[in-house]
Order: C-alpha cells, then sequence, then structure tokens
C-alpha cells in the first residue's frame, strides 16, 4: 500500500502503514470491511493480502471486537463475509478468557443476532451463530444465564430459519457435552450433562423425576422437552409439507441430525415417552433419499447404544420397529435402493448400507439382553430380511446380517426357534458359496461382488483386512450349523466337493506350465470347497473322508494337503489308517521341480516346504502312533535321501520329523531314545568343532569365503555392476552362475525339532536338556561370530574400500525388494514372477547374495531362541557381554524390516530369562538394544521427513510409501517391546515363586525401572516416540509413560532423576503434540500424561510447573486456580479439560474444529475405512489400525523364523520455553 493504489481499486492512503506492515486503521469498521475486500480479492497483491490478514487477526484482539463483531454481523448491507467476520469476532470475544465485557452486553448482542437470524441470508451464517450461542452455553449457562432454555423455545416459535438454528445448537451442545473431550463442558463435568439431558427429555407424567433446580431457579422451560419438540415437529412435516415446501425439508433435516447426536444418550423410556422412534422411522416412507438416509441414521443412533441395561428398555424400543409394518417399510425401502453393480448410485448404495446397520443394530440391542419373541414382533419377517441382505453381492452389506446372525445362534432359545433353524440351509449355501478368495480375482473381473468391493475400498490393503475377516464369518457360521446338524452337514458338504472335482476332472486340460499362476480359477473353486469342509469338519466328528484325486498342480495339492492333515491331528486323530494314508499322499507329493517355468517352480517349492511342516506337526500331536510305524519311515525317508536328488533342506526336514518322533514318544524308553538321537547330535557337535570353521570364522572376510558371498562382491565390482542401471537386463555369465550356485546354506541343526511345542517340566523336556548339555557350549561361541559378521555385512562402510563403486554396489546389493498390499502397483503374483524371471541376472545374483546373508543371520535367530528354551542358556556366565554385542553392534545398519526380525527374537531372549540371571544376561542386552532402537527410530523418521519433502513422481511416492509403511511397523514393533517391559499385568512364567521361598518375586516391571543402565536408554526412546507421526505407537508409550510415574515417588537417587526428566524432557515433549496439528488425534492421551505428571510430581518438585509457567497465556493466577482444581481430585475428563484450559494458547486444532470439514460418520459392522465408511483423521499420521504388516507384506527370500507362541529436539516448542 503505502499511498500506491492497488489493482482493485482500494487507496492505500486510507491505511496508515507503521512498524511491519501493519493495518492501523482511522475508522476500524471501515477498515475492516476494506481488509476483507483485500483478502478476498483475486487482483490482490500476495504482499498486500497478507498484511489485510494481519490486520483482521489482530482486530480480533482488540478490546471493542465484540461491538464491531455485533455492528458487522446485523448490518444488513454488508456482504456475508463481512457479516461472518463479524460473527467471527464476536465468537472470539465470547470464548476468550481476557474478554472484558459484561456478560450482558454479550448475551444482548448474542440475542439480537438469533432473533434476526432469518435476515442472515446463507445457511452458514445461521450455523455461526449457533457455533457462537453453543460456546456461550458452555461457559455461562446454569451460573448467568438460566434461562437459556426458555429462550431456545421462544426462538423455537418462530419462522423456520430460528427453528433450523436451535436444531443446529442442540446438535453442537451434544458433540460438545457427551461426545468429545470438549476443554470447556468437560471443566463443567456432570453437571452441565446432566442440564442438557433435563432440557432433552419429556418430564415424566408420573412425577417420578422432578425437574432439575439451581440455586437460582428451574433449568428446563415447560414439560415438552427437546426430544418431543423434534418428533414433533417431524409429524408435523411429514408427509406434505416437506415435499413441497423445501425451507421445512432443510429444517427437517437439521432436526434429524439434532436427534442423531442426542439419542445415544437418552434413556429408552424418554424416547419412547416422546414417540421420538416411531416419528423418527416416518421419514422414511418419505420418497427422498436424503430424509431416509437422516431417518436410518438416527435409528442407527437409538438402537447402537453401548449398552441396554434392562430388558424394558429394548422392548420399548425394538418392539415397534420389529412388527410386521415396519418391517415391511424397512424392506420395501430395500427393494426399491437395489442397484445395479454395473452403474452403482451413491445415494441409493447409501441406503442399502444404512439399512444393514440398522438391522445389526437391531440385533445388537436383542443381543445384550434376554430378549424373548413377543407375539407383536414379526421374527420370521425379520430373520427372512436378515437372510436376504446376506445374500447381497456386496459384501460390505453382508457382513452385517453376517454378524447379526452370528449374534442371534448365541442365544438358545433364538437360535432354536424355528424361523431361525428354517434358514440355515439357505445361510450354509451363501457362506459356502463365499469362501472364494476375491482377493486373487482381477480388478476388471464382470464378477458383481468385485464390482461392488471396488467401489467400497480405495487400497487393496483395506480390501484384504476385510475380505478375511468375511471369510472367518463365513467359516464360523458353517462349523455353527454343521455343529447342530452333523450327519446331514458333512453329507451335504462332501457332495459339493464331489461335484466340483468331477466338474474339473471332465473338463481337464494339460497343465500349462509356461504360464501357471498360483491363483487360478480352478484353485480358487477348490480352494473355498476345502475351506467349506475344514468348517464342517470342526462342527462335528465324521467317519472317513476320500482324498480327492490328484492333480498336477502342486497350489491345489498343497491345499489338500492342509486340509487332510489338519483332519488326521484334530477330528479324525484316532483313525490310525487314515493317519498312514496321510502320511503316504504327503510322502508321495514328488513333482517335478522345471526351474525354466519360475512360477511353476516357485509353487513346487512351496509345496515341500509345506509337506515338512506338516509332517513335523503330525510327528508332534501323534508320535506315539507314529513310534508303531517308525521302521517303515525310517526306511522310506532312508530311500528318499539316497535314490532321489534332494536339497539338504529337504533332508535335515525328513531326519528331523524322525528325531521329533523319537523324542517326543512316550511309548519307548529313554535308552531306545539315547540309542537313536545322540548319534544324530554327536555329528553336529563334531562339526561345528570343524577347524574349517574355526578359521572362517577368525575374520570378516573367512566369513564372506564361508558362504560364499566373497566372490560375489569381487564379481560385481568387475563387472562394473555400478555402472548398470537396471540389474534386472544384465543377464549372468558362466562365472556368475557358478558363483551364484555355490552361495548355500549350511547351517541346519536339530535344536528346533528338540524344541517346538516343548513345556518345560516334561519328560521330553529333559531330555533334551541333557541331549543338548555338552553340544550348546561348543555351538554358542561359534554362531555369536556368525551372527555377529552376518549384521556386520550390512555395515557396508566397515568391509568396503570406500569408494562411491564400491559403496553404490554394496547398498544396491542390500537393497530388499519387497511387495507391499495395498501399495504396491503390481499384484503381490507379479512380484514373485518378476523375481522369479530375474534370477540368471545381477538381480538374481545380487538376491542370492542378500538371501544368504539372511539365511545366517535367521539361522542363528532360530538357534538363540531355540537355545533359549532350555534354562542353562541363561546360566553361562560368559554369554551375556558377547552376545548382546554381537545382536546390538551393527543393528542399525540393518533395515527397518530387517531391525523388526530380530526384535522379534531378542523378545523372546529376554521374555524367557528367569528372574534371578535378569541383572547379569538383561543388563547389558536391555541397554544396547534400546539405544540401538532409539538411535534408528529417530535417525529413519528424519529420513522419512526428509525423503518426504524432496521426493516427486509417481515412482518416488510409492517408494516413499512403501518405505513408510515398513517404518510404521518397525516403530510399533518397538513400542509393543518397551510396553512388554513396563506392562503392570503382566506376570512372566519365570516370575513364579521358587519352592520355599516366601519373598514376592521381582517383576519384569520392577527389574527394569530399578536399573538406571536400562532406563537412560528407554526413557530416551520413550520421549523421541512421542515425537514421531504414527498415531498407535505415540498413543501407546504415552499411556506407557502414564503407568510409571507412580513408580517415582520416593527418596531415592534414581527416583529424583526420574522425576526430574519427567518434568522436563517427557513433559516438553508432551505438549509438543499441542502445538502441530499432525498430532491432534493423540491429544487425549498427550493432555493426561501432562496431568499425572503435574499432580502426581508436583507436591515434590516445582520442575512440571515452571515449564507449564513459561508457555504463552499461562499466568501466575492461572496456574494457581487450574491446580487448586486438580489436586480436588476431579473426574478424568474433567482433569484433561483443566489442563486443556490452562494450555489453551498451544494446543492445536484438528480440521474440523477449524470450520473447515465437518463429516460424521456412523461406523458400520465389520467394515474397514473404505469410501463409504472413513474412521476420523487423515493420512497425515497413521493409525496403524486394520491391518499388520505382517499379514501385507512379502519380502524375497526364505520365510522367517515361525512364531510359535504369541509374544505380545523440541524445536517446534523452542520458543515457548525461552
Amino acid at each position: 500500500m503505502n499511498g500506491h493504489a492497488d489493482s482493485n481499486g482500494a487507496s492505500g492512503d486510507q491505511f496508515a502503514v507503521t512498524g511491519t506492515a501493519n493495518f492501523l486503521p482511522k475508522e476500524t469498521a471501515v477498515g475492516i470491511i476494506q481488509a476483507l475486500e483485500v483478502a478476498h480479492s483475486p487482483s490482490s497483491s500476495s504482499s498486500l493480502r497478507q498484511e489485510a490478514y494481519v490486520f483482521l487477526e489482530q482486530c480480533k484482539n482488540l478490546p471493542e471486537a465484540a461491538q464491531y463483531g455485533f455492528y458487522l454481523a446485523l448490518d444488513g448491507t454488508q456482504s456475508p463475509v463481512v457479516r461472518h467476520y463479524g460473527l467471527s469476532l464476536l465468537e472470539t470475544a465470547a470464548t476468550s478468557s481476557t474478554n472484558s465485557l459484561p456478560f450482558h452486553v454479550l448475551h444482548s448482542s448474542l440475542w439480537q443476532l438469533a432473533e434476526s437470524v432469518h435476515q442472515m441470508g446463507p445457511a452458514y451464517m445461521r450455523n455461526k451463530i449457533a457455533k457462537i450461542w453453543s460456546e456461550f452455553a458452555k461457559r455461562f449457562w446454569l451460573s448467568q444465564w438460566l434461562d437459556m432454555d426458555e429462550q431456545l423455545v421462544q426462538l423455537w416459535s418462530k419462522e423456520l430459519a430460528h427453528k433450523e438454528m436451535v436444531a443446529v445448537i442442540l446438535e453442537n451442545l451434544a458433540d460438545d457435552i457427551f461426545a468429545k473431550d470438549d476443554p470447556v463442558a468437560s471443566l463443567r463435568g456432570p453437571t452441565l450433562t446432566r442440564a442438557f439431558i433435563e432440557i432433552l427429555v419429556p418430564l415424566p407424567s408420573d412425577g417420578e423425576e422432578s425437574a432439575l433446580e439451581t440455586s437460582k431457579g428451574r433449568v428446563r422451560h415447560g414439560t415438552e422437552g427437546w426430544l418431543a419438540r423434534l418428533a414433533n415437529f417431524l409429524e408435523w412435516a411429514f408427509p406434505e409439507r416437506v415435499q413441497t415446501h423445501p425451507p421445512t425439508r432443510t429444517c427437517a433435516l437439521h432436526v434429524y441430525s439434532a436427534l442423531t447426536a442426542n439419542m445415544t444418550y437418552i434413556k429408552p423410556r424418554s424416547i419412547a415417552e416422546a414417540h421420538g422412534h416411531v416419528r423418527v422411522a416416518a421419514g422414511l416412507m418419505i420418497p427422498d433419499p436424503e430424509i431416509q438416509r437422516a431417518a436410518l441414521e438416527a435409528l442407527i443412533a437409538i438402537y447402537n447404544r453401548p449398552i441396554f441395561r434392562t430388558l424394558a428398555d429394548v422392548e420399548i424400543l425394538a418392539v415397534p420397529v420389529l412388527q410386521a409394518n415396519s418391517l415391511s417399510v424397512l424392506r420395501q425401502l430395500w427393494e426399491t435402493s437395489a442397484v445395479d453393480p454395473t452403474d452403482i448410485q451413491e445415494s441409493k448404495y447409501l441406503l442399502l448400507t444404512r439399512i444393514s446397520q440398522l438391522m445389526y443394530s437391531f440385533t445388537q440391542a436383542i443381543h445384550t439382553t434376554t430378549f424373548h419373541v413377543h407375539t407383536d414382533v414379526d421374527w420370521t419377517g425379520f430373520m427372512n430380511f436378515l437372510v436376504t441382505i446376506m445374500n447381497h453381492d456386496s459384501l460390505t452389506l453382508s457382513v452385517a446380517a453376517l454378524r447379526s446372525w452370528m449374534k442371534i445362534i448365541q442365544i438358545s432359545h433364538l437360535a432354536d426357534s424355528e424361523p431361525v433353524t428354517s434358514l440355515e440351509d439357505q445361510v450354509y449355501l451363501i457362506c459356502s458359496q463365499r469362501l472364494v478368495r476375491y482377493e486373487y480375482l482381477p480388478e476388471n473381473s464382470s464378477h458383481p461382488i468385485i464390482a461392488f468391493l471396488n467401489e467400497d475400498f480405495d487400497t487393496l490393503s483395506e480390501r484384504h483386512m476385510f475380505l478375511g475377516n468375511y471369510r472367518r464369518y463365513c467359516m464360523s457360521a458353517l462349523e455353527h450349523i454343521v455343529r447342530r446338524r452333523p450327519i446331514e452337514g458333512l453329507r451335504y458338504t462332501l457332495n459339493q466337493v464331489d461335484q466340483v472335482i468331477e466338474g474339473l476332472s471332465i473338463r481337464r486340460t494339460p497343465l500349462d506350465l509356461e504360464h501357471y499362476t498360483k491363483n487360478s480359477e480352478t484353485y480358487s473353486v477348490v480352494d473355498a470347497q476345502l475351506a467349506a469342509v475344514e468348517a464342517a469338519l470342526k462342527g462335528c466328528t465324521a467317519s472317513s473322508l476320500e482324498l480327492t484325486r490328484s492333480r498336477d498342480d502342486p497350489s491345489i495339492r498343497k491345499r489338500i494337503v492342509q486340509v487332510v492333515t489338519d483332519l488326521s491331528t484334530t477330528t479324525l486323530k484316532n483313525r490310525t489308517t487314515f493317519a498312514l494314508d496321510v502320511l503316504k499322499f504327503i510322502f508321495t507329493q514328488t513333482l517335478p521341480e522345471r526351474p525354466e517355468y519360475p512360477n511353476y517352480f516357485e509353487a513346487v517349492k512351496d509345496l515341500q516346504t509345506l509337506c515338512n511342516h506338516e509332517l513335523h506337526q503330525m510327528a508332534i500331536k501323534m508320535p506315539n502312533f507314529l513310534t508303531t510305524v517308525y521302521q517303515d519311515l525310517e526306511a522310506k525317508i532312508s530311500e528318499m535321501t539316497t535314490t532321489k536328488v534332494i536339497e539338504a533342506r529337504q533332508t535335515v526336514a525328513l531326519q528331523s520329523f524322525l528325531f521329533i518322533i523319537t523324542h517326543r514318544s512316550t511309548a519307548i524308553d529313554d535308552e531306545v531314545r539315547a540309542r537313536r538321537l545322540v548319534p544324530l547330535v554327536e555329528s553336529i557337535h563334531v562339526a561345528w568343532q570343524n577347524p574349517e570353521l574355526d578359521r572362517h570364522l577368525e575374520s570378516f572376510e573367512g566369513f564372506c569365503a564361508l558362504i560364499g558371498v566373497g566372490k560375489a562382491q569381487q564379481y560385481l565390482g568387475a563387472h562394473k555392476a555400478n555402472e548398470v542401471k537396471d540389474w534386472s537386463t544384465y543377464n549372468l555369465d558362466d562365472e556368475g552362475k557358478q558363483i551364484q550356485a555355490e552361495m548355500i546354506d549350511n547351517l541346519q541343526s536339530f535344536l528346533g525339532a528338540s524344541v517346538e511345542k516343548l513345556r518345560k517340566g516334561t519328560p521330553a523336556y529333559a531330555f533334551a536338556t541333557e541331549l543338548w548339555r555338552h553340544t550348546i557350549p561348543v555351538i554358542l561361541p561359534r554362531m555369536i561370530k556368525l551372527l555377529g559378521f552376518a549384521h556386520a555385512y550390512h555395515n557396508i562402510r566397515g568391509w568396503t574400500d570406500g569408494s562411491p563403486a564400491s559403496l553404490d554396489i554394496a547398498s544396491r546389493t542390500l537393497h530388499d525388494r519387497f511387495w507391499q498390499s495395498g501399495i504396491s502397483s503390481e499384484s503381490r503374483e507379479s512380484f514373485y514372477a518378476k523375481l522369479n524371471n530375474s534370477r540368471k541376472t545381477l538381480e538374481g545374483f545380487a538376491s542370492n547374495v542378500r538371501g544368504a546373508v539372511r539365511s545366517v543371520r535367521e539361522t542363528c535367530y532360530a538357534m538363540l531362541y531355540s537355545m533359549s528354551r532350555f534354562d542353562m542358556f541363561y546360566s553361562y556366565e560368559d554369554l551375556p557381554v558377547p552376545l548382546a554385542q554381537a545382536i546390538c553392534a551393527d543393528a542399525p545398519c540393518l533395515s527397518p524390516h530387517q531391525f523388526t526380525t530380530m526384535i522379534s527374537m531378542a523378545r523372546y531372549l529376554i521374555e524367557d530369562c528367569p528372574s534371578e540371571r535378569r541383572e547379569v544376561f538383561l543388563t547389558p542386552l536391555l541397554s544396547q538394544l534400546l539405544t540401538q532402537i532409539d538411535n534408528k527410530v529417530k535417525s529413519e523418521w528424519d529420513r522419512m521427513k526428509t525423503q518426504t519433502e524432496v521426493s516427486s513422481g509417481d515412482e518416488e511416492l510409492t517408494e516413499e510409501m512403501r518405505d513408510e509403511s515398513v517404518l510404521r511397523h518397525f516403530t510399533h514393533s518397538s513400542v509393543l517391546l518397551v510396553a512388554g517391559l513396563l506392562d503392570p499385568q503382566r506376570i512372566s512364567k519365570t516370575d513364579s515363586n521358587e519352592e520355599g521361598n516366601t519373598q514376592p518375586p521381582e517383576t519384569m516391571r520392577s527389574f527394569v525401572l530399578s536399573s538406571i543402565d536400562i532406563l537412560r536408554p528407554l526413557m530416551s526412546f520413550c520421549t523421541h516416540m512421542i515425537q514421531v507421526p504414527d498415531t498407535r505407537s505415540c498413543g501407546a508409550i504415552l499411556r506407557v509413560l502414564r503407568s510409571i510415574c507412580a513408580d517415582f515417588t520416593g527418596e531415592t537417587e534414581l527416583a529424583h532423576a526420574m522425576r526430574e526428566y519427567m518434568c522436563n524432557d517427557v513433559l516438553r515433549a508432551s505438549i509438543y503434540g499441542f502445538n502441530d496439528p499432525l498430532f491432534v488425534d493423540v491429544q487425549r492421551d498427550a493432555i493426561s500424561l501432562v496431568v499425572t505428571i503435574y499432580t502426581t510430581f508436583s507436591p515434590l518438585t516445582s520442575s512440571a510447573r515452571t515449564n507449564l509457567l513459561a508457555l504463552p497465556k499461562v499466568t501466575e493466577q492461572k496456574m494457581d486456580e487450574i491446580h487448586n482444581m486438580l489436586f480436588a481430585h476431579p473426574a478424568a475428563k474433567q482433569s484433561r479439560g483443566l489442563m486443556m484450559s490452562l494450555l489453551d494458547g498451544v494446543r492445536a486444532m484438528s480440521i474440523s474444529e477449524q470450520g473447515k470439514l465437518d463429516v460424521k460418520v456412523s461406523q458400520a459392522p465389520g467394515l474397514t475405512k473404505s469410501r463409504r465408511n472413513r474412521d476420523k483423521g487423515g493420512r497425515g499420521m497413521g493409525n496403524g489400525t486394520g491391518t499388520g504388516m505382517e499379514e501385507t507384506m512379502d519380502v524375497e527370500g526364505y520365510p522367517e523364523m515361525k512364531k510359535d507362541r504369541e509374544s505380545p529436539d523440541f524445536s517446534g516448542i523452542a520458543d515457548m520455553f525461552a
């Protein structure tokens, strides 16, 4: 400006500019209007527009802001932009703690605005006045403002615009008082809640409850209540007015929104007295999709309450809706809303979604009480409609009905009713037909189910998780039906299998090996039928199962092996002849490998791996029976290993099968057991003492030579691999193929077979302990060296010459290729096809290098896990420090995915450590491990932030998304480790008292919290985690930190140090989230931690108070007021509200709080985030809900160690503390 005319015609001499471009108006109101014109004019320059924004923000802090706001908002000659800004000024004055205007002035202004709402023009103006009213009510109602309800009634009696505004006010108050953790509403706690409910519900005519009164008078106005007023409006509007008068229709939609927001929190009796559910349901008969959807959402809110306290509550609300005429309305709406899967109409499909949710809500209400079918209830019609929904081609609609069915059959008197049992055949047919793995069908398939899945889900990961859940529900339903009708159910299932196999045999064609695919249409059909067999067999005891005829397809054979072995060890475990047939069947699963056809070759390998696994499971579950045929098995395996060319891995697997039988059987004596097993272990003992092995383990170069990767790096360097852009296009020569063939795995052992699913205290465990007692000390030091070298291989600066070429080759060699569901642009099958097709290229060569190192690394992990199952493992005095160094020294060089695998192994070592050995064994391991985890997590998130800032293009975005997904999984695994260490509810099996010891054992939690060497890196990790943009991990750490505060109120030096750290570093990190909208989803946990730190440690140290006083707008007086209220022991929600009011000056706001978005979502049962149904929050901060990484990511190479048991810089706020 500065005296120059802007392009929009506004002259700069109308404003005086001083300092740093701040508007200083001659006439404030005129200045505001002109500043708004500049700010919203497309022709304004960027700098001028910024000056206008600065001026407008400064106006909000003026003492006269409320007067100017009222003047601008009430001036009908002004544009909506000016009037809306005027309302913003008034809102700021009403909500600001520094406002100096008397209450009556603000109240009078608000009332005049509310009365003139019909003159306000656009709907967003009315909504803004409603927002101001709501904020005003939260602060002054019941204290200085007692007649609010009366004034609302007066407004309601005026025009439709006033009614619409009142409905929005009631909706806003419901959200803030009931649903949200609103800092203002929570401070007033139960008083505000009770008063609001008081004005909502009708006053009982029987006088059982009297109207709520305060010291200044009654709260409510009249006996009707807002629930009845809103319901009566719908009765007045339906059916003619809402269809012929648009303002009435708009008002009705707002009334529905207000009812939806409140219904869940109102007693069923009050809803019934106001006829709320009946008048809400009347909207279903209005031929208007928006009205119908609003009615359905309000009904869902009524029935989808957390719990119905009494049977009478359910009967009051459920019976009217379950009558024949009501169900007829729902069914008619369902039929008229039918959609074509090739042309899905959004409005109709949304109605179908809400109807399925409503049916589930009905069922949920019934399930929570001992509901009995009344004569007025059309139970047959309800169940028939439920099955109709279940049969819909949209699985997201069907799943609600399927889950409803599962809940109904859990209630015995309902499950046995004729309307339920008569529909079992239809349910069985639906569920058996939908066991197809739809995730394997192409997205462009003409199948209607695929069309609906494409509509419902944005990403493959969401779809896969949903389909997995749907499949499990179908399996459970089948199992239940067959359990009730075993003979009929199993006969039907097997007949279906026979028909499928017969059909496949009739049209059988030679297998096309060149274009082989694991998930063919044929495989999908067979897999679905075998899944139905599995479900049926779990529900009954059958006599036999004829093995399906052999086919050349290895994927189909693999699926058959899974089914029959599971059958032989569960349902038919007492049928020895069947078990022998299964063994013969497994031993005959030999197909030509044909490596020239990569996809087929990979499927054959998968079949071999599964057969080995199933043999081990049979040996573990039925060793005594297999002992009776041991000689035959031994002869068969000897024949296979001597007459056929099989890999060393296959040989070891077969020998381990015999090992397990001998080890676990109780039908042979220890002498025979020792005679068979001792020679095997002695051969391993001798092999690990081989001087050649010791020579190789003297240096890193020797290690590389041992596993065959030494020549590999020389080969890549000699062929200048760094100059080859795409390694997958560079074919290997004969030398490369020879080196590739030499990279093999020679580290097999029988340790895993000795301890798999073995319980301590059993004779088998005692025998295994003695069997390995003298061999483990021989293996351990050498294995530790192997593990250390395997980790060191990822530290490329430690073994390359440091030249750019060698570093580039090493980095590319160690870069894992992986496929991520929902992120990778290619399908899982295409990914594996690409891997197989590149076997004889430089990329395949590098994959072999990674595979060799990975095999050593993960075999060492598996052996460590197996050894840790023996108590003697933790008694080796020289083990802890070398083991910790081998695991942790080069761990930061591992990728996040590899680090996650290492953490899984370490968790087993930690959990199994006896309490008396923790100080010696775990202190070096945990202190180093937590230090490296802290460094790795922080550095990876820093790298991710940098990568996000510089990435561009689709390819870089996909790579970034994959990396972020892996990083989130790694982060969460790290958090789980820490949470497990500090879980107060967790009692380890090693924490049990020894016999004769009367002292309580030291828990893992107490051990960790008493060790400064472990606490130091642990607390550093937790503090950094608070600032990591991952909702799931960040929230978990915040809760962990809350749980340990009470442990440091003592007078020890450690307790004092921890108090200071919590009150300084942790407190500041927690407040960090309040200044960053990215962390808005964990604000509740963060504020809870701040409250806990302050209330726990304030009596002992002033550090927390000092840090809080350093924040903007926190005064001594305000701090004292909050302190006194916090120590009056309010409820948790009120405590959070108090602290949030203190930190209001630094608190970040979510998008919806900023007024940019206001979306209400009803969560459908069984659905994940989809286009039609999303959780709150955005992509900015991953919440990790939904699918686990282990289920959606495949990494090239061998499968990782099997889990045989379940484990369970402050720059953003630096200025605040300056």
